[in-house]
């Protein structure tokens, strides 16, 4: 303990000390020391009198009165509004209350904890061992979100309790220079540091399940330490393909060179992800503000096992280079992103009948029939989702060629997969493309109206999407037991789990059940 953890330490067990001393008489009958009876109070509901039972009895409740006063002032040093030079003074050296060790400590009563220190050459790592009641032989090992500590379960303990609640022994440890973990971080040692940790857990439980449960850098660093571990079981959550990718699509080029001028060393995830033979899922936010979807690890995947290129992404969009070996064609996808703009732009627009959309003179009851003709399919086409991402999202970013190009590379790999799926989802595209074409040609039933050729260009790219997708979903449907099927990816790509909550937010009920299906699906709990 610190100076100022003794001092108030000392207070609370004089005043401890005072009120087991001091007696007190109930109903004149019953005597209880002034400790027992705040304890036991509440239980007694006819109480008549109270008095003290001893002549020095009125001088220890003044001294007790003395010592709250003095706790009551300790406390309001540290809370008390105060200038930023004592604020920060505050903050740095006086950790009486409120400090990680409180949070530790809070963490071991409410669970049943070990605590567990590796030592890592001169370095110590320090952690923590959560066990459950009913252990069904299964063990999580948990990497921190950047900058995150397992204290910090102290405030967010959900993935605790669901993993105790499943009977899954949960460890929980600190990176370098975090915590009571000593030494500086760095990606190499941290890796280094969670195989240590993953083999001890091996070594300590041989005959568990053991899986990695990783969440944004720590999600990188999980991948890692699966590579040299071989866990039953990966959860890579909400994170990304490379640290250098985030910063260029969600910082810009001049914090993407100055993360190389820095000599700052980058992490790539993709490569080891895809060697990995143990059940993989993968969990990402299409919303995510803090990971772009360009910067996931989901687009990094399904780029590199289609394309199957050297150039990573954060290449194809610096030197404006790619290949297409997806469904679409470089041209079909430069078309589609063309098209996409253009329809929008006409949507948008206040006065569509004075647009090229429509040509001819036409009544107010067929014009109100032409627009919601045309809407159902702008309708349509905006709200065809790739794995959660709807199409009409991309229109917004900065980066629509690239966007579309991955948006069509993870609906290769996934199909448009939302839920727990082993197989392709193709039935809402192959919908959509049906109403597309049965409202173009209601349009087309207007004498001498022309349809702009954006809605045709649509429609013969989005039917070449479906008949891919329907022919991947019956090589699945038919060789599923056949590991030799090239064209199928799901073994090595992973499952995938859309989420809505967030970088680092709580997962909805809906999302856990999904959740707790891929482990069970995975005989892990």
């Amino acid at each position: 303990m610190s100076s100022y953890q003794k001092d108030f330490y000392t207070l609370l067990i004089e005043l401890k000390e005072i009120l087991e001393n001091t007696e007190v008489l109930i109903n004149n009958t019953t005597k209880y020391s002034v400790y027992e009876w705040l304890d036991i109070k509440f239980e007694n509901q006819l109480i008549e009198n109270i008095v003290l039972n001893t002549e020095d009895s009125w001088d220890k409740i003044d001294t007790a009165i003395e010592i709250l006063s003095k706790i009551d002032k300790e406390l309001y040093r540290c809370y008390a509004p105060k200038h930023a030079i004592c604020a920060g003074y505050r903050w740095m050296f006086n950790d009486m209350i409120g400090t990680l060790d409180y949070m530790r400590a809070d963490l071991m009563k409410r669970f049943n904890c070990e605590e567990i220190k590796l030592q890592c050459g001169k370095f110590m790592i320090n952690c923590m061992r959560v066990i459950p009641e009913n252990s069904k032989s299964t063990a999580i090992m948990f990497c921190n979100p950047n900058a995150g500590l397992y204290e910090f379960t102290y405030f967010q303990s959900e993935w605790l309790e669901f993993y105790v609640g499943r009977g899954v022994d949960v460890f929980l440890w600190n990176y370098r220079g975090f915590g009571k973990s000593s030494g500086k971080p760095d990606l190499k040692n941290l890796v280094s540091d969670g195989e240590l940790l993953a083999n001890h857990i091996k070594s300590l439980l041989p005959s568990y399940k053991f899986g990695i449960h990783g969440e944004s850098l720590g999600g990188c660093i999980a991948i890692h330490v699966s590579q040299s571990t071989n866990p039953d079981f990966l959860f890579a959550d909400r994170t990304f393909s490379s640290l250098s990718n985030t910063i260029l699509f969600s910082l810009g080029k001049l914090a993407y060179l100055c993360f190389f001028i820095t000599g700052l060393s980058d992490i790539d995830s993709v490569s080891p992800y895809l060697k990995l033979n143990c059940y993989k899922l993968l969990a990402f936010d299409p919303s995510d503000k803090i990971i772009s979807d360009l910067a996931s690890l989901k687009s990094a995947i399904a780029y590199k096992i289609i394309e199957d290129s050297k150039i990573s992404i954060k290449r194809v969009y610096l030197k404006n280079k790619s290949t297409h070996t997806s469904i679409l064609t470089q041209n079909d996808c430069n078309e589609l992103c063309i098209a996409l703009k253009k329809i929008i732009e006409i949507w948008q627009k206040k006065n569509p009948e004075k647009t090229e959309i429509a040509r001819v003179m036409r009544t107010e009851a067929e014009d109100q029939e032409y627009k919601s003709f045309l809407n159902k399919i702008i309708d349509t086409i905006t709200d065809i989702e790739s794995c959660g991402l709807p199409l009409k999202s991309l229109l917004e970013g900065k980066f629509l060629y690239l966007q579309v190009h991955l948006w069509l590379c993870v609906l290769e790999v996934w199909g448009l997969n939302k839920n727990f799926s082993r197989y392709y989802n193709y039935i809402s595209i192959t919908k959509g493309v049906m109403d597309i074409r049965i409202n173009i040609q209601r349009i087309k039933m207007y004498e001498n109206c022309t349809i702009i050729p954006e809605l045709e260009t649509l429609l013969r790219i989005f039917e070449k999407i479906s008949e891919e997708l329907q022919i991947k979903a019956q090589k699945q449907l038919s060789y599923d037991n056949d590991t030799s099927m090239s064209q199928l990816w799901m073994k090595k790509a992973g499952y995938i789990m859309p989420v809505t909550c967030g970088h680092c937010g709580i997962f909805s009920s809906l999302e856990r059940s999904c959740y707790d299906r891929h482990l069970c699906n995975a005989s892990f709990a």
